[in-house]
């Protein structure tokens, strides 16, 4: 019995570890929606299109895949494409958040 609990133990954890690397973005520019706009705002958002589970495991590698210094005033995270499946990964979006809301920026 002793064997199969760490058997199944392993396995979780083995499983836990290939998720939380499977965590990727791919980055498009996609046009400002047609809202009130003034001369000084930009014309384009800067889109990341995550893929793959959002967990306590991901959300190390998740937090690391956005350039806040870089990226333009508005920024939209789209999860079509991902689960979130843990606090801990509502956590890490919030987290981002908060980071691009200190540079001054919006996260849509």
């Amino acid at each position: 019995a002793k064997a199969v609990v760490a058997g199944v133990i392993a396995s979780a954890l083995g499983f836990a570890w290939d998720q939380s690397t499977s965590i990727t973005a791919s980055e498009t520019t996609v046009k400002r929606p047609n809202v009130a706009k003034s001369a000084s705002d930009e014309k384009q958002w800067k889109c990341y299109n995550i893929n793959g589970p959002l967990f306590f495991g991901s959300s190390t590698q998740f937090s690391n895949i956005f350039n806040v210094k870089g990226d333009p005033k508005d920024i939209v995270i789209d999860f079509t494409n991902s689960r979130v499946m843990d606090h801990s990964a509502l956590e890490a979006i919030n987290n981002i958040a908060d980071r691009y809301g200190e540079a001054g920026k919006r996260v849509h």
